[in-house]
């Protein structure tokens, strides 16, 4: 039959056999499976592939990071000038090397600043409790607590009442007076909260 035919049969009339001729007659079957069998896009491909290709992308930068950390050239101190002011920490006194007796060296540097009439009261008293947790650590206890009960607590604030009674603490620790540090840690954490409530006003 001629598709110029067919093309003029009422649209009542035409049957399947017709309309396969009219499309090129195209067989029924493999228009089935045609309409059966999901069509893929484009974009579901893309949908697909595009965690792998974040993986990927994830990866190629950790390689990256540890080439870097790996074949890094480590810096070199030898090319830039000593100075101690970049590192942030103060040194405030050492030992002068082969010094016989560093300890008496640093109860001498410590004298030397609370005797000095131009230093701050608060530099005597940090000089007095660094000769005091001195003796405390060489086991000198009797020296470390004359040190101590030699301060005059009426001139003290109540920070540094808490540094005062925190060396106090320190002295008992080291002795093995697990009552005494005890009260002296309490004592200290006291001052230390008049000292906030003293702040938050």
């Amino acid at each position: 039959m001629d598709n110029n035919d067919l093309s003029k049969i009422p649209v009542s009339e035409l049957t399947p056999e017709n309309i396969d001729s009219l499309k090129g007659s195209a067989p029924a079957e493999a228009r089935r499976k045609a309409t059966q069998t999901p069509r893929h896009s484009k974009a579901e491909g893309g949908k697909n592939r595009l965690p792998l290709l974040i993986a990927g992308i994830i990866l190629l930068i950790g390689v990256a990071v540890a080439l870097f950390f790996i074949f890094r050239k480590p810096a070199d101190k030898t090319d830039t000038p000593a100075d101690d002011s970049d590192d942030g920490v103060e040194v405030i006194w050492e030992p002068e090397s082969g010094a016989e007796d560093p300890s008496q060296d640093y109860v001498n540097h410590h004298q030397s600043i609370i005797d000095d009439p131009n230093t701050t009261f608060e530099e005597k008293l940090d000089s007095k409790l660094s000769i005091a947790n001195l003796y405390a650590s060489n086991g000198e206890f009797n020296k470390a607590n004359d040190a101590l009960n030699a301060i005059n607590r009426s001139e003290l604030n109540h920070q540094q009442l808490f540094n005062l009674y925190g060396v106090y603490a320190y002295l008992y620790e080291c002795m093995g007076d697990s009552v005494n540090n005890q009260q002296y840690l309490d004592l200290a954490r006291s001052e230390l909260e008049k000292f906030w409530e003293e702040e938050g006003e």
